[in-house]
């Protein structure tokens, strides 16, 4: 079979309007899934509320810990960890309800674990620090995708 020109167009026009255009969240899971001390473990992201998240952020990273094992430790149970300087942070319940804390120095960690097709749970949280030791600990969850 032969096509001219202008028949491979209407093709290709018509291949790209019936092709159905998602969006998605960045959802990835990035679970510590069987790790002793694991933060969050199988999927079980959906089920924390940030009340829970933060008892297992302070189990995990308690008051004195170095900033260096903090982001180790954070690293390995899936967050990605950056170091914010003179920062603000906006700790949110899930619900809409968010408290603006005053800027100041932190180790910000995020994650994202999926929940169903396109939809996450993402948690952030704030590892407030002094003198290179973890003094106290601000966290916020909230729902992406569609």
């Amino acid at each position: 079979m032969h096509l001219n020109t202008s028949q491979i167009v209407t093709l290709c026009i018509c291949l790209y309007v019936s092709m159905p255009v998602y969006t998605f969240s960045s959802c990835r899971t990035r679970v510590a899934s069987g790790k002793q001390g694991a933060i969050i473990d199988d999927g079980a992201a959906s089920g924390i509320d940030r009340v829970e998240m933060l008892r297992r952020l302070n189990t995990a990273v308690p008051p004195g810990t170095s900033v260096e094992n903090a982001t180790a430790t954070l690293a390995n149970n899936g967050f990605t960890c950056t170091i914010m300087e003179n920062a603000a942070f906006s700790e949110c319940d899930g619900a809409g309800n968010c408290t603006v804390l005053p800027a100041d120095d932190f180790l910000y960690a995020d994650r994202e674990d999926c929940i169903s097709f396109g939809t996450a749970v993402r948690w952030q949280a704030a590892l407030y620090f002094k003198n290179g030791r973890i003094i106290r600990i601000c966290v916020s969850r909230g729902i992406t995708g569609f």
